[in-house]
């Protein structure tokens, strides 16, 4: 890269979420993921941006998981993690993502006057002043919590007594022994 850091909102600033430290993604190849960072705030690879997060957020990950949502199942099935502090979905990382160009690109242009629209990259208008887009309902009052059955071939698992399909987040997914549960 040269002499700019977009590291600073894609970690965490005052427009954008906290999503690790800078000394993490400092460690975390940013001269691999993030080479043409914001210099064109239109044509911006996500994929590659949010595979950079998911090492910011995580610095030892299997080399599948390229995406939050493959963080979030792969924590969720190998520590200790539950499913109320899981990472942030890809969606979120999305919007994320979209603030930190933001930032990044009227931060290194500010001097050739930049002219994008903030609607564009996560943010709305709201009496006069711009909001960032937030989606905190990360699941619905009535979500059920997933089933630490191993196959789910008793009455006793929770999906079952509801009469619904085990979710990926459900012990029984990560089992060798399948879901019995048909919903």
């Amino acid at each position: 890269m040269e002499s700019y850091h977009p590291l600073r909102h894609l970690t965490g600033c005052d427009s954008t979420s906290k999503f690790g430290l800078k000394t993490a993604s400092l460690k975390a190849n940013p001269e691999k993921y993030l080479q043409n960072f914001a210099r064109n705030p239109y044509d911006t690879d996500f994929n590659l941006v949010e595979e950079f997060l998911v090492h910011v957020y995580q610095s030892k990950v299997p080399s599948d998981c390229q995406t939050m949502d493959h963080l979030g199942y792969h924590l969720f099935h190998h520590s200790s993690k539950t499913i109320l502090n899981l990472p942030p979905t890809s969606t979120l990382t999305r919007d994320h993502i979209q603030r930190a160009v933001y930032g990044t690109h009227m931060q290194t242009q500010c001097l050739d006057n930049p002219q994008i629209d903030p609607m564009d990259f996560g943010f709305y208008e709201q009496d006069g002043l711009l909001c960032p887009v937030r989606d905190q309902i990360l699941l619905p009052d009535d979500f059920p919590m997933p089933c630490k059955c191993t196959a789910c071939a008793m009455k006793r698992c929770s999906c079952r007594k509801l009469d619904i399909r085990c979710c990926p987040y459900c012990k029984c997914q990560a089992s060798n022994k399948g879901c019995k549960n048909l919903g």
